[in-house]
């Protein structure tokens, strides 16, 4: 099964509500999908996260054609062996640009795109390929600001879900504030926090102290995510959960989780290698015990993959953004398929799904 041809779809929708993060605004949701032709005339669908920056379209557009322009021709029968060729190809040109994230962002699209055609060639699913049994996953709702709790939550609560994340990682009145008001109307069903990146080592140790009250499943990206030692130091003065993982990168892995330093892994799928990626990060956490639960932050394609994830490697959480995204409500063809506080599983061939034609289209950007 050899490549033959490939699309690369940047797209970009402007938001009425900007995403607001201890580190920044997102003012558009952009995506980047890759579609891989083989001579079998089967066609795959692949992701490239490229939320930040919003100037990184361009960027990711230029890399993923220079990648896929290189690999037209190649035989993709074995992804995993291919996605270890891919990267050490590219290893080079990563680090002599100082670009090792937007290579191996590039490279998650690819992986993921010869996933679903190998899956495709042979009749099943790629979570039944890989050994999955499971047709639904536990999702749990993701990037609710500060001021949108009430309502997000309460819609969280209608659809079922038994958890859910805030953001955090402002200041210490307002992320006390916001952590107290979310506790208030959820309950003791399970509350996640994401600081993502917002505080100094003396900083956390403080508000970990204040947060134990409210018991979170876990406080996500703490700490600047290269600051190795600090999160070593962290985890050993406190006894809350620790999660990493978004903004990690090969051996980046390996560190944190020979340190100890973390008690769940979040590789994300379209940004840290594809599905090869993530399922080597999967052994590397069994061996230690650590807990993986997939980063999720992108389109409906990037859910529906890490659902399969999900699916092989018993995962026990699925993350879907409660923010108002077009790129996960308009971009299949048939939608996502969430109930009950469930993601289930199509038992079509690859992922199971068919991107709406119209709407890349519609949102393609350059």
């Amino acid at each position: 099964m050899k490549i033959t041809g490939f699309k690369v779809y940047p797209l970009s929708v402007p938001l009425e509500k900007p995403i607001v993060t201890s580190f920044g605004v997102m003012k558009s949701r952009q995506a980047c999908i890759l579609e891989l032709s083989t001579d079998d005339g089967i066609s795959g669908w692949g992701e490239s996260w490229i939320n930040y920056p919003q100037w990184g379209l361009q960027e990711r557009t230029a890399t993923l054609n220079a990648i896929c322009e290189r690999i037209i021709g190649s035989d993709v029968s074995d992804p995993k062996a291919f996605n270890t060729w891919l990267k050490s190809l590219f290893s080079v040109i990563a680090r002599q640009w100082g670009a090792v994230g937007p290579i191996l962002q590039a490279i998650s699209a690819v992986d993921l795109a010869i996933w679903d055609v190998v899956a495709k060639s042979k009749h099943v699913p790629v979570y039944k390929l890989l050994g999955g049994t499971h047709k639904q996953v536990r999702v749990y709702g993701s990037g609710i600001a500060p001021d949108d709790i009430e309502k997000r939550l309460n819609e969280a609560i209608e659809l079922g879900y038994q958890a859910v994340k805030v953001k955090i990682g402002f200041d210490y009145e307002s992320d006390i504030r916001a952590v107290k008001h979310a506790r208030d109307i959820w309950g003791d069903r399970h509350l996640m926090l994401d600081a993502n990146q917002g505080w100094t080592l003396d900083e956390a140790l403080k508000i970990f102290l204040d947060l134990a009250s409210y018991h979170p499943c876990w406080i996500e990206e703490p700490l600047a995510a290269d600051d190795k030692d600090g999160l070593v130091r962290l985890s050993a003065q406190s006894s809350l959960p620790i999660a990493v993982g978004e903004n990690l990168y090969g051996n980046e892995f390996h560190q944190i989780v020979d340190a100890g330093s973390a008690h769940y892994i979040q590789p994300d799928l379209t940004k840290m290698g594809g599905l090869s990626s993530a399922l080597e990060v999967v052994k590397w956490c069994a061996d230690q015990g650590i807990t993986v639960v997939p980063h999720v932050f992108g389109t409906a394609l990037s859910i529906v993959a890490s659902s399969h994830f999900n699916a092989i490697t018993q995962s026990p959480w699925l993350e879907v953004d409660m923010n108002d995204n077009p790129f996960r409500s308009n971009l299949l063809v048939e939608g996502l398929n969430i109930c009950g506080g469930y993601q289930n599983l199509s038992e079509k061939p690859g992922w199971g799904v068919e991107l709406d034609r119209k709407m890349l289209k519609r949102f393609q950007a350059l």
